[in-house]
């Protein structure tokens, strides 16, 4: 892992060198202050950003075990992960968070399936997940679908007050980025099968939107120009 600081680079190799065992692959990473929480197949990695060193990792399987965490979400007071196991949350300041039994599961109930989540985010307070190509938003102890259609979802991200979903259909042969407000509605749909090839992830400052292609590298979107 390489940590950019103005003009410099700083290498922290600690997880490629450890021996713990299992799948060490870095899926999402959010930030906390001077920390970043690393989604991983073995659980979560807290990296400290200001010394460069590994401050802990949050083993979170039901029973202790390895658990693949595909996203991380963090506010004030919570750490939310999605998990093979669906959704956890944690004080983020709790204490032994490496302890499995001081994150709670949140039950599959009220109308959030059971089953693998692909992402969490937080959006003008309120929590939403996606499970492959639907997205649902809590409402107190309830979950709604916030929004869903037929395409295969890639990524979802938030930004600039949005949620930005990377989608394709028909083996790539289409492609695009949504943007969505938080209600749900569309606020815009990028497709030009030209400009992108397979979108990845995206973001958003202001009329720009940034997309992470990996056939086409980094593309700017403003309106209709690329």
């Amino acid at each position: 892992m390489d940590v950019l600081y103005r003009n410099d680079i700083f290498n922290i190799p600690y997880i490629r060198r450890s021996n713990v065992a299992g799948d060490k692959t870095v899926y999402h990473c959010a930030f906390a202050g001077d920390m970043a929480y690393l989604s991983t197949g073995i659980g979560i990695i807290k990296v400290d950003l200001k010394n460069y060193e590994i401050d802990d990792t949050y083993i979170i399987g039901s029973n202790g075990n390895q658990l693949k965490v595909n996203c991380v979400a963090i506010n004030n007071d919570r750490i939310y992960a999605a998990t093979e196991e669906g959704l956890k949350y944690a004080p983020i300041n709790g204490t032994n968070l490496s302890d499995f039994r001081n994150w709670t599961s949140v039950a599959a109930a009220q109308g959030l399936p059971a089953g693998p989540l692909q992402t969490v985010s937080l959006l003008q307070g309120q929590v939403l997940v996606q499970q492959f190509n639907v997205l649902y938003r809590q409402n107190g102890n309830n979950w709604q679908i916030l929004y869903t259609d037929g395409w295969s979802w890639r990524n979802v991200n938030e930004a600039d007050g949005a949620l930005l979903v990377c989608q394709e259909q028909n083996q790539w042969q289409e492609r695009r980025v949504l943007v969505l407000r938080p209600d749900g509605s569309i606020e815009t749909i990028i497709q030009n099968n030209t400009a992108l090839q397979v979108p990845s992830q995206a973001t958003k400052r202001g009329n720009e939107i940034w997309i992470a292609d990996y056939g086409k590298g980094l593309v700017k979107a403003n309106g209709n120009s690329f």
